[in-house]
């Protein structure tokens, strides 16, 4: 006990208030993404607006890129080209992901003020009883698709989360990979000019 107070007594006695600032910032960051509720929180404290791409310039998506085969949770299936012709917001996600977890809330509000006139998609590869605990366990009512076919092209992504925003000419507007703040002003206000 009396090497652990020598060490510490020398380290205030040498060391100066910068550097004792620095490492107890530096030791309470390892701290907090060490605890799985504050690192959700320090990742959403950062998450970034999405940046949307001048239409001029946008990626258009193939007819045969929208012919993905997914199953919401009540088992039906779904074809990701009924959205076609429609803006549409897809998200490939995980629960075990936190930059995944920490984007739900700002995806959530932003499907709550959307509703029907924005499609969205969020999909996921992990077993449905998971996922449904997950959801159950935040209250969010977002809409999960379960991918039964491979994605090609754009859609055929590496990692997670991935989100994409599509117009309905099928021009890719946003391509975000990493976590994003979707209930931002600014992207509100493109969905804004862009839906009717």
């Amino acid at each position: 006990m009396e090497k652990i107070k020598n060490y510490f007594r020398n380290y205030f006695e040498k060391s100066s208030k910068l550097k004792i600032f620095s490492d107890v910032v530096f030791y309470l960051l390892i701290l907090f993404l060490l605890i799985p509720s504050t690192r959700s929180l320090l990742i959403r404290a950062t998450l970034m607006r999405p940046k949307i791409a001048a239409q001029e310039s946008a990626v258009i998506m193939k007819p045969q890129e929208y012919q993905l085969i997914l199953e919401d949770m009540q088992g039906n299936t779904v074809n990701l080209a009924a959205s076609s012709g429609n803006l549409t917001f897809i998200s490939f996600w995980a629960t075990w992901c936190p930059p995944c977890r920490a984007e739900m809330p700002s995806i959530e509000k932003l499907y709550k003020a959307y509703g029907e006139r924005l499609s969205v998609y969020l999909i996921t590869n992990e077993e449905r009883s998971k996922v449904q605990a997950y959801l159950d366990e935040n209250s969010y009512s977002l809409p999960v698709y379960f991918q039964k076919s491979a994605a090609t092209g754009i859609l055929n992504i590496q990692s997670y989360p991935t989100s994409f925003l599509i117009s309905e000419k099928g021009e890719v507007l946003v391509h975000k990979k990493g976590a994003a703040d979707w209930n931002s002003k600014a992207f509100r206000k493109t969905l804004d000019e862009l839906l009717p």
